[in-house]
C-alpha cells in the first residue's frame, strides 16, 4: 500500500456489480478495515476502482496531493513575502489621498491649501472613489495587523506567554476596530451623516493611535522576535508620540476654528476667523494619517522574517456516503475525519 493515503466510502452496488467492479482485497486491505461501515483506506496505486469513484473529489484530490504540498505550496497570497504588505500600505494610503484630493481641487471643492483629508472625498464624483479607495485601504490595514497577531501568536503560543498573548488579542481587536473606522470615513460623509463620520474619524484615529501604543508596549517585552530590534523600538515610540501630539492639535484645531459655520462650504479663505486654527487642524490630521501608516511600515524587516500559510478547514465524511453521492460533494478542506474521528490531513485541492 502507498503511503498517501485517503479515506473513502466503500461503494453501495448489488452482489453483480461488487463481483464486476470490485476486486479481492489482499491481506493488508484486511487488516485497514475495522468494524462495519469504517471507511476502507484505500492507495492512490490501488486498482479496481470504478469510474464513478475515480471521479469522486476525494481521488482527484490524492492526484494533486504531491503538487501542493501544505509546506512548500500551500502559503497565503505573499505567505513567504509579507514584508511586502508594509510598502503597499506605505504607497497606496498616501496615492488614496492625493487622487481624491487632486479631483477635489479641480472641480473646485476645496481649497488648495491642506483641506481636510474628507473634504476630499464628501462632495460627488471624488465622494464615490474615496470610499472605495478606503475600503480597499481598510482592507489593506486589516491584512497588516492579521499577519502581526498571527506572528506573535506563532512566537509565543508554544511557550506559553500568556500576558503577551493576552495583549496579543486585544491588539487584534483594536487594529480591526481602526481597519472598521476607515471604511466608515470613506462611506459616511460628512455632509451626510456626521456624527457617524466623526464616530469613523475616532475609531481610525484615535483607537488606531491606542493600537500603535499597544504595539509598541509589546515590542519592548518581545525581544526574541525575529528582525526586532532596540532601533526599531525606538522609531515606534517616537511615532507614538508624534501621533498623539497631532491627534489632540487637531481635535482642538477643529473645535476652536469653528469648524460648524464652515461644515457646508469647504472651500476655506484666508480671511475667514479662525483660518489659523483650521491650518492647523488640517495640517495634524494628514500628519497623523502618515504617521499611523509610518508605524505599520516599521513591521517590514520583522514580517520578512515570517511566512503565512493558508488556514486548515476540517469536516467530516460520513460512512455511509457512496460514491455517487461523493461525486457531488464540494471537498474543500485539508483534514478527512472517518467514523472514529481520526483524520488524515494533506493540502488544500
Amino acid at each position: 500500500m502507498s503511503t498517501s493515503r485517503v479515506l473513502i466510502s466503500r461503494c453501495h452496488r448489488d452482489t453483480r456489480q461488487q463481483a464486476t467492479h470490485i476486486p479481492t482485497r489482499t491481506a493488508d486491505e484486511d487488516e485497514l478495515e475495522g468494524d462495519e461501515g469504517t471507511p476502507l483506506l484505500v492507495g492512490e496505486r490501488d486498482v479496481g476502482v470504478t469510474e464513478e469513484c475515480e471521479g469522486s473529489p476525494l481521488l482527484r484530490k490524492e492526484k494533486n496531493q504531491n503538487k501542493y504540498k501544505q509546506s512548500e505550496g500551500d502559503t497565503m497570497i505573499l505567505g513567504d513575502k509579507l514584508h511586502v504588505v508594509t510598502v503597499i500600505t506605505a504607497i497606496y494610503v498616501p496615492v488614496s489621498f492625493i487622487i481624491t484630493y487632486a479631483i477635489a481641487v479641480s472641480n473646485g471643492h476645496v481649497e488648495a491649501g491642506f483641506p481636510y483629508i474628507s473634504d476630499t472625498g464628501t462632495l460627488p464624483p471624488e465622494s464615490c472613489i474615496f470610499g472605495q479607495l478606503l475600503n480597499f485601504g481598510a482592507l489593506i490595514a486589516a491584512w497588516n495587523v492579521y499577519i502581526r497577531y498571527k506572528q506573535i501568536k506563532a512566537t509565543y503560543l508554544p511557550v506559553n506567554r500568556r500576558g503577551i498573548l493576552r495583549a496579543n488579542t486585544v491588539a487584534f481587536i483594536l487594529g480591526l476596530l481602526t481597519a472598521t473606522g476607515v471604511s466608515i470615513v470613506g462611506n459616511f460623509q460628512e455632509t451626510n451623516v456626521i456624527v457617524v463620520h466623526i464616530i469613523g474619524a475616532f475609531m481610525a484615529f484615535g483607537i488606531g493611535a491606542l493600537y500603535c501604543f499597544v504595539q509598541t508596549g509589546m515590542s519592548l517585552k518581545m525581544p526574541e522576535v525575529p528582525g526586532s530590534t532596540p532601533f526599531i523600538n525606538k522609531i515606534r515610540i517616537l511615532l507614538c508620540v508624534l501621533d498623539t501630539v497631532f491627534f489632540i492639535l487637531t481635535f482642538s484645531g477643529t473645535a476652536s476654528s469653528g469648524i460648524g459655520n464652515h461644515i457646508y462650504h469647504m472651500r476655506w479663505a484666508s480671511s475667514e476667523p479662525g483660518y489659523a486654527e483650521h491650518l492647523v487642524a488640517t495640517i495634524s490630521e494628514w500628519l497623523m494619517a502618515i504617521f499611523i501608516v509610518m508605524f505599520f511600515v516599521t513591521f517590514y524587516k520583522e514580517f520578512r522574517k515570517f511566512r503565512l500559510t493558508s488556514p486548515q478547514v476540517v469536516f467530516d465524511i460520513k460512512p455511509e456516503i457512496g460514491c455517487d453521492q461523493l461525486n457531488h460533494t464540494e471537498i474543500l478542506g485539508t483534514e478527512y475525519v472517518g467514523q472514529n474521528n481520526t483524520g488524515t490531513s494533506g493540502s488544500f485541492p
